[in-house]
């Protein structure tokens, strides 16, 4: 029998109001800087979601603050390690420079479609590339 801590309880209730709580996924700007291949993945939910179900809050739940962003869809599944690569971003990256701006903080995705298609899943997620 495992008993369950806090963060559990919250993770639990998180996940039963899903389609309202969706999966997320992060690259830093230093490991962008770095040309680290590296993501984490959180799930998320928009403030009036989380006020309307009343949903708990940890140590471990943040705020992301609205920026304006490029947004764009790639197919995530294309390496065997399942991490995200940073050449992935190449296009958006070039868009940016050629219209003068700059990636000002972290990269977020959703993951909106998992397909799987002629023996392959690939996972869509739309990123949202905060930009000045």
């Amino acid at each position: 029998m495992r008993l369950l801590t806090a963060y559990d309880e919250v993770l639990q209730t998180w996940i039963s109001l899903l389609p309202f709580v969706k999966s997320f996924m992060c690259v830093s700007l230093d490991d962008l800087k770095n040309s680290k291949d590296s993501d984490i993945w959180f799930l998320a939910s928009e403030t009036k979601y989380i006020k309307a179900f009343n949903l708990p809050v940890s140590t471990k739940v943040f705020t992301i603050p609205s920026k304006l962003c490029l947004h764009t869809i790639v197919d995530y599944n294309d390496r065997i390690d399942g991490e995200f690569s940073i050449e992935k971003l190449v296009p958006s990256m070039k868009y940016i420079e050629e219209q003068g701006l700059k990636i000002c903080g972290n990269i977020m995705g959703e993951l909106f479609v998992r397909i799987h298609d002629k023996e392959e899943w690939h996972r869509y997620v739309e990123l949202m590339i905060p930009i000045e």
